[in-house]
């Protein structure tokens, strides 16, 4: 059997006014306006976040200006993080590592989109909150073609010990799945066994029959085994029995199911 285990007018206004005021007073060239630019908080998700887990970084929300071209971008993240295996997942583009400096090319650049960084295969730290300092981007107006960079403060985020646990929910904890008298060559009708797991990263689980259940032959199908995603996941396996002639019907015969799972 199983085990268990301001007037929003107002200031329109006043800006109006200030752009104008500029127009004013510098007769030649304005200059760059508007460089690369964050929409909102910054935001730094990690996915899973818990201790060395092989996680994926996202930071964002960023933001060209209207004649601002994006070729890449330069981070840092915190000792004890292996950035050795790190690759560009979006936008399109390459990394190359130096120690703890991630390089970031971006292929095509980057105009007039909003965009996220995301980053794989990072393996985390250990339990804490981190914050990468600033990320900083290489970029250029198309009206002179000079390379600029504009650094941008990143958002914290905490890595938390990771969990996992089982629970067999049917049937009741400590109770069994009972047959009752079953003659050789007979299969029996199936009764459910449900399972609930819930994780912080992905997961294994292996279902081991054991006891009599070779003489009871036992058959169990369902999804409560092999490779499993992350969070709380409820699995359900049929359990019947077809004991072979050469098992003796006299003997009182039981079988065992071990679920396991593995991080």
């Amino acid at each position: 059997m199983p085990d268990t285990r301001k007037d929003r007018r107002r200031i329109a206004f006043t800006l109006t006014a200030a752009l104008v005021a500029l127009t004013f007073c510098i007769p030649g060239n304005p200059g760059v306006i508007g460089a690369v630019s964050i929409q909102g908080q910054p935001s730094t998700d990690v996915t899973p976040d818990t201790s060395l887990s092989v996680a994926t970084y996202t930071l964002g929300t960023y933001r060209p200006g209207n004649r601002e071209v994006i070729t890449g971008a330069v981070l840092t993240l915190p000792d004890g993080t292996d950035v050795s295996g790190v690759t560009l997942a979006s936008p399109p583009g390459t990394s190359t590592v130096s120690g703890q400096i991630v390089t970031l090319v971006f292929d095509p650049p980057l105009v007039k989109t909003a965009f996220d960084i995301v980053l794989d295969n990072i393996v985390n730290p250990g339990v804490g909150t981190y914050n990468m300092g600033s990320i900083t981007f290489a970029w250029y107006d198309t009206r002179d073609g000079i390379p600029q960079t504009t650094a941008l403060a990143t958002g914290d985020y905490t890595i938390t010990d990771p969990y996992i646990s089982l629970t067999i929910t049917t049937p009741a904890d400590g109770q069994t799945v009972a047959f009752g008298p079953i003659d050789p060559g007979v299969s029996t009708a199936t009764q459910d066994v449900t399972i609930e797991v819930d994780s912080s990263a992905p997961y294994d689980i292996i279902r081991e029959p054991g006891g009599d259940a070779s003489l009871l032959g036992l058959l169990i199908t369902g999804t409560a085994v092999g490779p499993q995603a992350q969070g709380v996941q409820t699995f359900t396996d049929s359990y019947s029995l077809n004991p072979p002639w050469t098992t003796d019907p006299s003997m009182p015969l039981t079988a065992t199911v071990t679920y396991t799972v593995i991080q």
